[in-house]
């Protein structure tokens, strides 16, 4: 009698400890801090210039303390000109900024020397732009910009990690 009991009570608790589990990961994803391409142009020209923006939105309380991207691109369609980073994880001296063009992909990263509190004073939960990129419209047609590798790090660096949604941008 006293074993059925023990194994309802282990069964009882296990189960609580999951839901609990599931429940602070749910939460956690509620507020999952959403990357994303943006771009005013949604119809281009033929050696027209624009730019994509590279936003972190939904950030909450937490901060963006790195990222590295890969974003890819029809290099047939568009020609990448130039990337440049927002001012929000610090300026000059406070981060390391890299862009690499590896012709059809563009890597776009950035790691912060600064504190969380410094970087939440600049950030405070806004929406923010990490990054722009510049192309030239190469031909005519359809093409898709898409950012199909991504990490992002939050507070520490070293420990802290979140991603969340990436997406495509589609140009006619």
């Amino acid at each position: 009698m006293n074993t059925k009991l023990s194994i309802k009570r282990l069964f009882f608790w296990s189960s609580s400890a999951l839901l609990t589990l599931f429940l602070m990961l749910w939460q956690v994803q509620a507020n999952a801090t959403i990357i994303g391409l943006e771009s005013s142009a949604a119809s281009l020209q033929q050696n027209q210039q624009f730019t994509i923006d590279l936003w972190a939105r939904d950030l909450g309380t937490n901060v963006v303390s790195g990222f590295d991207m890969d974003i890819g691109f029809d290099n047939t369609a568009i020609l990448f000109q130039s990337a440049s980073f927002g001012s929000l994880l610090g300026d000059g001296f406070d981060s390391i900024q890299d862009v690499v063009n590896l012709g059809s992909v563009i890597n776009l990263a950035e790691l912060s020397f600064l504190f969380e509190s410094d970087l939440f004073a600049l950030q405070g939960g806004a929406d923010f732009i990490l990054g722009s990129l510049t192309f030239v419209a190469n031909q005519t047609g359809t093409t898709q910009i898409s950012i199909f590798d991504s990490m992002v790090t939050g507070a520490d660096p070293f420990t802290t990690t979140f991603s969340g949604q990436a997406n495509s941008l589609t140009f006619n």
